[in-house]
């Protein structure tokens, strides 16, 4: 949870469609090559976090480190509070996402 230091009434960039699905679908297939379940399970096992259902794409090590990018953002916002999900459910591989 994150408060802006500037830039209050910016305008939002929204890249092109083409551009998103190509680099969607190269992130998954990356992502489908790297990770498999069996780790993943353990990852989040050790954490205390149940995984109700998500593709290899959104597991946690297929994210950039939020902490590093939040510290590269220090001059834009300010960090208020942090959130730790402990049950975690997201569209199931192969599915499509609601959104």
């Amino acid at each position: 949870m994150v408060e802006g230091e500037r830039f209050t009434d910016c305008t939002c960039f929204h890249p092109n469609i083409p551009f998103r699905l190509l680099r969607f679908f190269s992130h998954w297939l990356n992502c489908n090559k790297k990770f498999n379940w069996k780790e993943v399970n353990q990852f989040l096992r050790e954490r205390g976090v149940t995984l109700i259902s998500a593709g290899l794409d959104e597991v946690p090590m297929a994210c950039k480190n939020i902490r590093e990018v939040m510290a590269a953002q220090n001059d834009l916002v300010t960090v208020l509070g942090q959130f730790d999900p402990k049950l975690v459910k997201m569209a199931p591989s192969g599915e499509r996402p609601e959104d």
